[in-house]
């Protein structure tokens, strides 16, 4: 059986590696820090795809250029640009998890570098910039201020609007994109496929979160 990750820390740093402690920590700031910069680069993608397919769709003779992509109402790429968006929601919520791990091991490598700082959950102080439909804090009842309340609340209430604003889409993509001809359902059901594969998947990496 896999050792947990908090066993694997207590092995490997005691009371007397407080400079090792710190220089680990910091290293997991570092790693978080660029998560969190893929994670704004992926979300602006997303919305990005989003609004250029709402444009095709609701226009009969538009056509984007994405470098050498042309995307205009009847070419295979706009099939496909569900399935592209899905995949970056996907990740998204693959990073976010990565990003939670990252943070529960902060918590315990600062526990060792500081037992009282940790008792009194200064390590919740020190959260990195989050977009704001994902909140990191996990700071208890006894210490939550007014800012960490309405951040609890506004967060949980904007992520579950991002998600079920994505199925939302995905929905009304495929009923839009649902082709008049046989022979053009194959690309539509793999596109289809796909966005089911990546929609599922990041709803199971979000309950590992």
């Amino acid at each position: 059986m896999a050792k947990s990750i908090e066993d694997r820390i207590k092995e490997s740093f005691n009371q007397d590696d407080k400079e090792e402690a710190f220089k680990y920590m910091d290293w997991i700031n570092s790693s978080i820090i660029a998560f969190t910069q893929t994670i704004r680069r992926n979300a602006s993608l997303l919305v990005l795809l989003v609004a250029i397919f709402e444009l095709i769709v609701g226009s009969r003779d538009a056509t984007l250029s994405i470098g050498s992509f042309k995307i205009s109402r009847n070419s295979i790429t706009l099939t496909f640009l569900p399935g592209v968006i899905s995949f970056f929601f996907m990740q998204i919520i693959l990073d976010s998890a990565k990003v939670n791990r990252l943070y529960y091991i902060f918590f315990a490598v600062f526990k060792i570098w500081s037992p009282e700082g940790s008792i009194n959950e200064l390590d919740q102080l020190l959260d990195q910039p989050l977009p704001t439909y994902w909140s990191m804090s996990s700071t208890s009842i006894e210490h939550q201020d007014r800012l960490d309340k309405l951040e609890i609340v506004s967060s949980t209430m904007l992520l579950w609007a991002v998600i079920i604003g994505v199925i939302a889409f995905e929905g009304q993509a495929y009923y839009v994109l649902f082709p008049a001809h046989a022979s053009a359902i194959i690309p539509w059901a793999v596109s289809l496929l796909l966005t089911l594969f990546f929609l599922v998947f990041g709803i199971l990496f979000m309950a590992t979160a």
